[in-house]
């Protein structure tokens, strides 16, 4: 249910009016080699989809906002290579 939810509040923009944090994650590409599925807002809908039924409150919310760093530490290297090292430390804040 958590899942559905946030995906029917993103859908309408509620969501990101409510929690600007998680606003642009959709703008974030990840590397491939690690994320094939793209975006950091699509691997974190599929974090968040992928809970156990039994998740807990706090482990669902942790799940929809361990990346939410990444808009502040991604980068593109010369390699071409995408990386987002230390954005943990951005994602705590």
């Amino acid at each position: 249910r958590f899942a559905l939810f946030i995906k029917e509040s993103a859908a309408s923009g509620e969501l990101f009016d409510q929690i600007p944090a998680l606003k642009g994650l959709d703008q974030v590409q990840q590397d491939p080699r690690w994320h094939p599925e793209g975006d950091a807002w699509t691997h974190t809908l599929l974090v968040v989809e992928n809970l156990p039924p039994q998740a807990t409150f706090a482990l669902s919310l942790a799940a929809l906002f361990h990346d939410v760093g990444k808009k502040y530490a991604t980068v593109i290297l010369d390699t071409g290579r995408i990386s987002a090292k230390g954005h943990e430390n951005f994602s705590k804040k």
